[in-house]
């Protein structure tokens, strides 16, 4: 289904070549690391082309969209020793034409339109940390942390449609888990529990500012969740 009910007919094709290199360095035999470099490729889905939605926005159709690509750099270190072990890692992904929601400037029944389009240059990156403990009478400690900033060029339609660096829409906040596992020696099942912490995110695309409908104003805020104990074999 098109605008006004016509129908509409898309018919396009993409195709990329993309590498990925990797070097890893073992300084010890419990030590080491690595470093790689890759690049990503991603064809523009039906949703993108065709969606026709009323939301706190009414997006139209976008079709002749390209698609995105991005190269991603990655350095980190791995470490066990005993009963303890650990990763770290630092990633930095260059975004080049993002598909982003943008605003036409026209208005249907009052609620503003928008489309999508390739526009969003930018990058993100983040850090992530691990660590585990096997302790004894068969229990184990575990836990990890991820940290993300990222921002690509978005229309700020309060700037006149200029091209504006804002946060990337639904970016994944600051997030620690924490768990022990149960598992006897040689044994085929464990128990496990998880506690996840998530923190606030108030870094919003320009498009999110609006989604009232699906994210509270002025975004989340902090959160705990206990998973409850899981049993697995």
């Amino acid at each position: 289904d098109g605008l006004g009910g016509a129908a509409t007919s898309i018919a396009d094709d993409w195709s990329s070549l993309v590498g990925h290199a990797r070097l890893l360095f073992r300084a010890s035999e419990n030590w080491n690391a690595f470093v790689g470099l890759s690049q990503g490729f991603r064809a523009p889905n039906l949703s993108d082309l065709t969606k026709l939605d009323d939301t706190s926005a009414v997006e139209i159709p976008s079709p002749g969209l390209d698609p995105e690509n991005f190269v991603s750099f990655e350095l980190g270190s791995k470490f066990r020793r005993s009963n303890w072990g650990g990763q770290v890692s630092y990633w930095y992904t260059w975004i080049d034409d993002s598909i982003v929601q943008s605003p036409t400037g026209n208005f249907v029944d009052g609620t503003p339109e928008v489309r999508k389009d390739n526009i969003g240059d930018g990058h993100v990156h983040g850090i992530e940390l691990e660590g585990t403990y096997r302790g004894p009478r068969q229990w184990s400690l575990f836990g990890n942390l991820t940290l993300m900033e990222g921002s690509v060029e978005q229309l700020d339609e309060s700037q006149g449609f200029a091209l504006t660096d804002a946060p990337l829409s639904r970016m994944m906040p600051a997030t620690l888990n924490l768990g022990a596992r149960f598992q006897p020696d040689g044994a085929r099942y464990w128990i496990e529990g998880v506690v996840t912490f998530v923190g606030r995110q108030d870094e919003l695309a320009l498009r999110d500012l609006t989604d009232t409908s699906r994210i509270p104003p002025g975004g989340s805020g902090m959160l705990a969740i206990c998973s409850p104990t899981r049993v697995a074999n």
